[in-house]
């Protein structure tokens, strides 16, 4: 998402309607990976995630995440809000840019979406409970 929204020209979000289209939006790329990925492993469980507030820019990204929840109810898959988690609101995140170590940010990072993942386990049982890892 942030490499699409912040690239040179950037992807246009686009619309669910670019889905099956050779339309270049965000749309449309993202729903061709979630295709390929349900055709080619049927049975996976897919869970794809909003993107938080960029500590460095303080770009929310917002028609973006509106696009991943879209696409998350539109392929009837879960999707993590990461800015429901206290993590990406707090100054380990949002400080990451000014004080080192990174490294303490990111290892918090995996934590929050795995907090965020083991929550759908309950709040989406009904997507997981055929689940067989």
């Amino acid at each position: 998402e942030i490499n699409d929204a912040a690239s040179s020209g950037g992807v246009p979000v686009g619309s669910i309607s670019d889905i099956g289209t050779e339309n270049n939006t965000y749309y449309r790329n993202y729903a061709y990976i979630i295709s390929a990925i349900k055709n080619h492993a049927p049975n996976a469980k897919i869970v794809i995630s909003t993107t938080a507030t960029n500590p460095i820019t303080g770009k929310t990204y917002s028609d973006y995440n509106a696009a991943v929840v879209v696409l998350a109810d539109y392929f009837d898959i879960v999707c993590i809000d990461q800015m429901s988690d206290g993590f990406f609101s707090s100054e380990p995140y949002i400080g990451m840019v000014n004080s080192p170590p990174a490294s303490v940010a990111y290892g918090g990072m995996a934590l929050a979406i795995e907090r965020l993942i083991c929550q759908s386990f309950v709040k989406d049982y009904n997507y997981w409970k055929d689940y067989r890892g």
